[in-house]
C-alpha cells in the first residue's frame, strides 16, 4: 500500500474542546498474481514454398520457484525523556523495506522501523516522539541461478512500556519473499511470407545428405525446404536428433 494523500481535520468534542482529529487518507493498493501453466511459443519457422522473414525478440518467462515468510522482531530502547508518572497514551509503528538481496544460501532483507509514540508526563501534558531504527533480516533459502526477489515487510504488532532508561519497544514484523526464477529465450514475434518462391530441385532428382551425430532433423528440413516428417519417414528416424552419423535421403514435398 502506498499513501497518496492524507488530510487531518480537528473537530470539536461534546465538551466543546477540540480534542478530536478526523483523518482521511487515500491509499494505492497493488497486487501481484501468478498462475502455473504451460506457455506455448515458437523459436523457429520456415516455409517449404516461399521465402519467409522472421522478427524475433528476447522474452523473459517467470516462475515462482519458492515463497518464504519469516517472523522478525525489532526490539529497541527509545531515548525518550520520561519522569515519574509518565504514561504511554498511544503508540504505533510502520516499516519501510529498503532492499533485498540473495546470496548462496540466504536472502537478506534490509529496512527500517519508525516508532511513533505519544506520552503524557506527570503533569498531564502530552508529547509526541518519533524514532527510526534500521534492521536486517536473513532468511535461509535456496537461490536458483537466474532469479529476481520480490519482498515485503509488514508490521504484525507493536508494543512498548516505560522504564527508568526510556521506553522499551518491540515491533513484530512479517518478512515475505518470493523467489522468481527467470528464463530468457528468443522467440518469433512476427512472420511474413514473401512473394518470391523458393528454388526447388527437380522432382526426379535425389538429394543425399551426410548427417552428423546430434544434428537436428528440423534444421536439415529447413535447409532443403522439406518437412521433418518426410525426412523421418524416409530414413526411419524416431527422434529429432540424429542418433549416429549416417547418410540421409532428402525427399521433396
Amino acid at each position: 500500500a502506498e499513501l497518496i494523500s492524507a488530510e487531518l481535520t480537528p473537530r470539536t468534542g461534546m465538551s466543546g474542546d477540540m480534542r478530536v482529529i478526523s483523518v482521511s487518507a487515500k491509499l494505492c493498493l497493488t497486487a501481484s498474481a501468478y498462475c502455473v501453466g504451460d506457455v506455448p511459443y515458437i523459436t523457429d519457422a520456415y516455409s517449404t514454398k516461399y521465402e519467409i522473414e522472421l522478427d524475433t525478440d528476447e522474452v523473459c518467462f517467470e516462475r515462482v520457484a519458492a515463497s518464504y515468510c519469516e517472523p522478525y522482531e525489532v526490539k529497541k530502547t527509545l531515548d525518550i525523556p520520561v519522569q515519574q508518572g509518565s504514561k504511554i497514551v498511544d503508540m504505533w509503528c510502520y516499516t519501510a523495506l529498503l532492499g533485498c538481496s540473495g546470496g548462496d544460501s540466504e536472502i537478506s532483507a534490509k529496512g527500517n522501523v519508525t516508532y511513533c509514540i505519544i506520552i503524557r508526563d506527570g503533569a498531564g501534558e502530552p508529547a509526541y516522539y518519533e524514532r527510526i531504527y534500521d534492521f536486517e533480516c536473513k532468511i535461509p533459502a535456496s537461490i536458483p541461478p537466474a532469479y529476481e526477489l520480490k519482498c515485503t515487510a509488514d508490521v504484525v504488532s507493536c508494543s512498548g512500556f516505560i522504564t527508568p532508561d526510556g521506553v522499551e519497544v518491540k515491533a513484530e514484523l512479517m518478512i515475505a519473499c518470493d523467489i522468481i526464477e527467470q528464463t530468457k529465450c528468443r522467440v518469433i514475434t512476427e512472420a511474413t511470407l514473401g512473394n518470391e518462391r523458393k528454388r526447388r530441385h527437380a522432382p526426379s532428382s535425389v538429394i543425399v545428405y551426410f548427417a552428423t551425430q546430434g544434428e537436428s532433423v528440423w534444421d536439415i528440413a529447413c535447409r532443403y525446404s522439406t518437412s521433418p516428417e518426410a525426412i523421418a519417414s524416409v530414413n526411419s528416424l524416431s527422434t529429432d536428433k540424429i542418433p549416429t552419423a549416417k547418410t540421409l535421403v532428402i525427399p521433396s514435398v
